[in-house]
Order: C-alpha cells, then sequence, then structure tokens
C-alpha cells in the first residue's frame, strides 16, 4: 500500500538567506484523486487494470476539471438504486470495481483526502438512494476513508455530514461497510452511533474481509436494523480479488520517503510528530525542521527533540537505516545528536557529534539496532552549554522494511464444538474430533507467543483439571515432559496451571511453529478429579493461541458436559471385630456402621451369614419404614422398602446376631469394597465363652484340638474324657458371614 504513496524524489534545494521558506519534499503517487470520480462498472471494466482516466497523469498540485463531479447514471422505477465508494488506497481496488455487478453506479475516493467529506459531497442533493457500500481498509472500530479516520470517538464531530449523506438514503436504506474488524469490539457502539447520525441500517464485518486465501470473507457479521441490501458482488463468490481490506499486513521495501500534507504542523502521512517544550517545529506546507530555540535539562545541557511515531493508521513497524540533516541561519558547532528508540523490548541509542557550518550531514544508522521499531526520538544538545543559534532541517529518512499492523493468527476448527467426561475415565481430549487449525497469515514466529486455556463458565475449582496428552516424541506429537512440552521431540515452550482454577498456559519460544501450535490444541485434555459425586454443570472451555508479534486470535470456546456414574455404596468399617456369648443376648455387629453413596434412595439391602448353623440368626432392632425378613435356611437378613441413604444406615446399624444352638461357629458382616461387584472382606465374630456352663481347658497354650474334640468346649454335665494340659487346646475361630451391597433405587 505504501508504494501508492511513497517513491523517491531529489531533494529540494535550500533557499538562499539565514531565513527561507520550509523545506517542500514532493510526494509522487501512481494514482492521484483531486475529488471523487464517479462511473459505473461497465466503464471501468473495459480497462480494469488501468487507473480512472480523469485521474491519468495528475499530480496532488493539479487541480483541473475535478472540481465538479461526474453526472451520475440514472435508474428505472422498478431497480434498486445502490451507489459503491471505494477508497484509491485500498491495494488493487480495480479488481474490486471489475466485479461489482454490471450497471453498478461506483464512486472511487481521493485516497489523499477526506474520504467522509467526499462522499457528503458526492451524495449532496441526491434523495431516493437504496443502499451505500464503501469498501476501504478497516480495523476495530474504525473506518478509513482516503486521510480520515471515523470511529466512536469522532462520530460527533462529523454529524452534519453523516446527515447529509442520510437525507440521500429512503426510508429503508442500507450503509455496507466492508472492510476488516469494523465492527469487532468497540466496532459495535460504531455502527450504534453511525445508524443514529445516518438514520441508516449500518452493516460491517467483525473479522478479515476480503480473499479467503488469507483468512477473509466477505460476510458483513454485524448489523444494526434490518438489512434488505445483497452483496454487490457479479458473483456469488464474491469478488475476484487477492488482497484484505485491512492496514498493511505485507512487508514492504522502500527507498527514501519523504513527508507531505503537513499544513497542519502535526503530521505527516502515517505518522505523529511532537517536540520538547523547547523546539519550534515549523508548520509550513511541506517542510519538518526545528528553529533555534532550545531549553536547558538537569544538567545544564540545552538542547530540542523531535519525536517520530507511526500512527498506526498506515504502519505498524518499521527499519531505520538512516537520515540526513542539514544546519542553516548559523553553524552548528560542537553539537550532539543522540537517535533512541524501542527495539525488541529495550531501548536502543546511537549517538552522533558534529560541527560545521551550513550543509548537508548524513547519519549513518546502525540499522542492525534499530530494527521493528515503531517509532523513534532524535535529540539535539548544543554541547556548548548555550543555546541553539542555528536551525536544523530534517531533509531526509530512510526506513525500510515497513510491516502493517500485526495480522493475528487464526485458531479454527474449535469454536462451537463438543466433548464430554465420564466419572472416573482417564483425561478426554477438549478437541474431541481433532479438527482444530493454527494459522497466521503474516508471520511465522511465535516466540513469546502463548495458548491459553480457560474454562470461562461452570468452573469447579477444586475438580476441574486441564492439561496435555503425553502424545509421543514422534513427527508430529507432543510430548510432555515435567513442565517441558516438546513437538516432534523438539522443545517448542513451556506450561503452568491448569489446575486448582488456574488457566493452562503454554508458553511459545523461538522453535514454535504453527503447526506446532496446531498439535498442541488437539492434545488438550480435562479430566475431573472428583471420583465420588462431580458437578455435572456444563463447562465452557475458551482457547486462544497468541504469536510472538503480539496477535491474539478470537477465543474458541468448547462446551464440554460431565457425565456422572452410579457408584455403589459403600460401608464402613471395612472390617470389625465384635465378641459373642453362647446363648447370650444378641449382639449389634457395626453399631457404628456408615453408608456413604451419591444416591438419594434405596430399596433393597440384604445381611449375610456364611458358613451357617443351625439356630443362626439376624433381627433388625429398628427397621423403620424398611420391612425385614429372615431365611433362616440361608442365612440371609433382606431389607426391602425405600429410604435414604441416612435411614437405611439406621436399620443396618441394628442387626444383631445371636445364636440358639450349642456349637456356634459363626462369623461377622461383609462389607462391600467401593465397586459395581461384590467384594467381601472378613470381619470377624470373637466368641467369649460362658463362666458356668462351660470349663476351660486347663491349658492356654493355644494350638489345634483334636478332632474329636472339636468344637473345642467340653460341657461340664457331660461324662467325657477330661483333656490333659498337654491336649488343652481353643476353639475354633468362627466362620465369616457377609453383608450384601444395598440396592438403590432407579
Amino acid at each position: 500500500m505504501f508504494r501508492h504513496w511513497f517513491a523517491s524524489s531529489a531533494v529540494r534545494k535550500h533557499q538562499s538567506g539565514a531565513m527561507r521558506s520550509p523545506l517542500a519534499l514532493s510526494l509522487e503517487a501512481r494514482m492521484m484523486f483531486d475529488g471523487a470520480v464517479a462511473a459505473t462498472v461497465a466503464d471501468t471494466a473495459a480497462s480494469p487494470g488501468a487507473d480512472h482516466p480523469a485521474a491519468q497523469d495528475k499530480t496532488p498540485t493539479d487541480s483541473s476539471s475535478h472540481d465538479t463531479l461526474a453526472a451520475a447514471p440514472t435508474a428505472s422505477s422498478d431497480q434498486r438504486h445502490e451507489v459503491v465508494f471505494v477508497d484509491s488506497k485500498v491495494a488493487n481496488y480495480q479488481q474490486l470495481v471489475a466485479s461489482l455487478k454490471p450497471g453498478t453506479e461506483v464512486v472511487v475516493l481521493d485516497g489523499n483526502k477526506d474520504g467522509l467529506q467526499q462522499i457528503a459531497q458526492y451524495l449532496n442533493g441526491r434523495t431516493g438512494i437504496d443502499a451505500i457500500h464503501i469498501l476501504s481498509h478497516g480495523e476495530e472500530g474504525e473506518v478509513h476513508l482516503g486521510n480520515t479516520v471515523l470511529s466512536a470517538d469522532n462520530l460527533a464531530s462529523k454529524a452534519s455530514q453523516l446527515s447529509a449523506i442520510g437525507d440521500s438514503l429512503d426510508a429503508d436504506g442500507d450503509i455496507l461497510l466492508y472492510g476488516c474488524d469494523v465492527a469487532k469490539g468497540s466496532g459495535e457502539v460504531l455502527l450504534q452511533q453511525l445508524s443514529a447520525l445516518t438514520r441508516a441500517d449500518v452493516a460491517a464485518s467483525t473479522d478479515r474481509t476480503g480473499a479467503a486465501a488469507l483468512g477473509g470473507n466477505w460476510t458483513l457479521e454485524a448489523h444494526t436494523g434490518s438489512i434488505e441490501t445483497q452483496r454487490p458482488w457479479a458473483s456469488d463468490s464474491g469478488p475476484d480479488y487477492a488482497d484484505l481490506l485491512a492496514l498493511p499486513s505485507a512487508n514492504q521495501s522502500l527507498g527514501d520517503i519523504y513527508w507531505t500534507n503537513n499544513t497542519g504542523g502535526n503530521t505527516v502521512d502515517g505518522f505523529t510528530l511532537s517536540e520538547s517544550t523547547g523546539a519550534v517545529r515549523e508548520s509550513s506546507p511541506g517542510s519538518i525542521y526545528f528553529s533555534s530555540s532550545s531549553v536547558a535539562d538537569g544538567n545544564g545541557n540545552y538542547y530540542y527533540q523531535l519525536t517520530w511515531t507511526a500512527d498506526n493508521v498506515d504502519l505498524g513497524k518499521f527499519d531505520l537505516d538512516g537520515l540526513v540533516i542539514q544546519c542553516f541561519g548559523g553553524s552548528m558547532t560542537n553539537y550532539q545528536l543522540d537517535v533512541s528508540a524501542i527495539s525488541g523490548g529495550a531501548t536502543v541509542t546511537q549517538s552522533f557529534t558534529f560541527s560545521g557550518a551550513q550543509g548537508p550531514l548524513t547519519v549513518n544508522i546502525d540499522s542492525s539496532m534499530f530494527n521493528d521499531i515503531s517509532g523513534f526520538t532524535l535529540r539535539v544538545t548544543n554541547l556548548n552549554g548555550s543555546t541553539s543559534v542555528a536551525n536544523m532541517d530534517l531533509q531526509q529518512v530512510l526506513l525500510t522494511d515497513l510491516k502493517g499492523p500485526n495480522a493475528d493468527p487464526v485458531l479454527g476448527g474449535l469454536n462451537g464444538r463438543t466433548a464430554s467426561f465420564t466419572e472416573d475415565s482417564g483425561p478426554t481430549l477438549i478437541d474431541a474430533a481433532g479438527l482444530a487449525t493454527v494459522s497466521d497469515s503474516d508471520s511465522a514466529n511465535f516466540d513469546g507467543g502463548q495458548l491459553r486455556v480457560a474454562i470461562t463458565s461452570g468452573q469447579q475449582s477444586l475438580e476441574d483439571v486441564l492439561g496435555i496428552r503425553n502424545q509421543g516424541t514422534g513427527a508430529g506429537q507432543i510430548s510432555v515432559s515435567g513442565a517441558n512440552i516438546s513437538y516432534g521431540g523438539v522443545l517448542i515452550g513451556t506450561y503452568t496451571g491448569g489446575s486448582g482454577g488456574s488457566n493452562l498456559v503454554v508458553t511459545f519460544n523461538s522453535v514454535a511453529t504453527a503447526a506446532a501450535a496446531q498439535a498442541l490444541v488437539r492434545n488438550l485434555t480435562y479430566v475431573n478429579s472428583n471420583g465420588l459425586d462431580p458437578n455435572t454443570s456444563a463447562r465452557t472451555i475458551s482457547v486462544t493461541v497468541s504469536d510472538g508479534d503480539g496477535g491474539t486470535s478470537a477465543a474458541s470456546n468448547v462446551t464440554l458436559s460431565v457425565i456422572a456414574t452410579n457408584d455403589a455404596p459403600m460401608l464402613a468399617p471395612a472390617n470389625n471385630v465384635i465378641g459373642y456369648t453362647e446363648n447370650a443376648a444378641a449382639v449389634a455387629l457395626s453399631p457404628t456402621l456408615t453408608l456413604v453413596d451419591d444416591g438419594s434412595s434405596f430399596q433393597k439391602a440384604t445381611v449375610t451369614i456364611s458358613d451357617l448353623r443351625v439356630g443362626d440368626s439376624l433381627t433388625v432392632g429398628s427397621p423403620g419404614a424398611f420391612a425385614t425378613s429372615y431365611n433362616s435356611a440361608t442365612g440371609v437378613l433382606t431389607i426391602t422398602g425405600g429410604g435414604s441413604a441416612a435411614a437405611l444406615q439406621a436399620v443396618l446399624r441394628s442387626v444383631s446376631f445371636s445364636s440358639s444352638s450349642d456349637d456356634p461357629t459363626f462369623g461377622g458382616p461383609i462389607p462391600p469394597g467401593r465397586s459395581t461387584s461384590w467384594s467381601p472382606t472378613a470381619l470377624a465374630l470373637t466368641p467369649t465363652p460362658p463362666s458356668s456352663r462351660w470349663r476351660s481347658p486347663p491349658s492356654t497354650t493355644r494350638r489345634p484340638c483334636p478332632a474329636a474334640l472339636t468344637p473345642g468346649w467340653v460341657p461340664a454335665k457331660t461324662p467325657a474324657p477330661r483333656p490333659s494340659r498337654s491336649a488343652a487346646c481353643w476353639p475354633a475361630l468362627p466362620t465369616p458371614t457377609s453383608m450384601a451391597p444395598p440396592a438403590e433405587s432407579p
């Protein structure tokens, strides 16, 4: 785009005399318009590659014949009447004109003048227009028309022009703004204000507008009111256009750059200039120079300075490669010139000392220092310790490798997708389909960029864990080692966070590429650490990618569902030891038992005695709302009905064991493991012999009893041989019982 504005020209010679007219540096442009030029598409399509005939061979100062605008074509009463305005600053704008529908009224705006004023002037006195299409550069919340920028901040000052434009529209008139990112972010307010001031329905784009190969499209995603107007292109697929309607996004190398349009004393094309308190910057057209005023700093040095800054309207960054300055109106003996800028996040400075009378001085800038800067400052210090007696003129500034504002990386194929996680399963991929893509149209630099993953809604900080799948070290694979992330076995960055409510952030190094970032997005994972009762609210997971030039993609949001499973109830303690005295009162099996479950209702539970003996019995002391029955033939106590976990817990705590048998080999309940299948664990019940009816063996030595003496206790009234001390034994240990898991209600 700069190639349309800047071209080399000879440096203008100074006028004689100490005080002369300011330096005038011409600007030769390939195309210039003194006013808006109208034609129909049929006219321009005949030679789409050429500039408009009325503008050929004109210079910025040629003022002949274009003050009167070309007459607009008429339209029949049954046709829609639409006007298309095209900013001549748009790269290859002729391609856009040639792609319009035949018969369209098209107006090419002078890119070096106020585009809004040109539109208002062209439409003055017109009425009944159905739609106005404007094809120009844009960025978030801004429309660029010639040398004018429209934003929500300055629309009020342009209300009269906008109202006049609105007067040309019919009652249902539309204004369609084709430019990159105009309606993005703050652009929503811009559209609302434009609609109010023009009384028209307004539409604009929230993303790139232009060639699909560069990430653009021709859809106007945002609008106010009802838009009845169709797109102006002859083809349904849009124009045959290879660029974007954005500020410059490709690097361009130029020769010497000169400045014009400095009549207000404050700007040059694409830049803003500001001077120190002690400097006077002359404001005559076509000149930039200091007069002989200066102030002293804290060290007694007299100086003045000029700061030259890209204003982000026409370029983003550039390299400073050279300067030519000239002294006039006196000599500049024992002076120092300091050139400083911010490059790579650090301040760089180069200093020069010079002495001499009038004449040009070439400043040999070290181009390796002043790379990718957005501005620089010139400070001139009189080392004599006095005010300046001469003036300094900037004759030449050499800027190369101009770059437009950085194009954001694009994260595609992920936004709006869904994923799910099932309780107790392993980590699930956020990009379950593996369709995410990452691209960056203007840069391969991801050094210092980041991948950020955040749960923006439904987050449970104590449960949610974001992570990265350790896929492998093969080609195209992502691997994780500690905090290090590698792609194809090569380190591409490090990560932090992901749990405890913190975002997962991967910071890329200089090796990272768009392909590596894409593979990383496809390996992002989610897992829920709550294996008992996870919160099942839907989570919104937001993913963004930023490059090393400061651009950040639009957020891609994935909706993730958490699916809980019906866990088996848990009984605790897992093991319990109780004692029972034969023919004594029933003893509670587990009076402090706890029942844990994520359900709310139970319908059945069972308690089973294994190795059942005749006379064994299980009873329930407090059945509550449950019904109980005991089968003495199987040793199974069945509890049925309906109730909560707490109610069933109270019933189970009241289950008691007793036996009327004189041969009581018995066991205890078997608490469940936490699984859907039952895995019993023995709960032993240790028998206690009575003191009256049974006598103990004469020895306390534990040893197996002879088979004839089983079960090991000899009734006092039974005439049986008395064992010797050496033959004494203890009774056999009891056989376990089991407690089946409660059955839950559906």
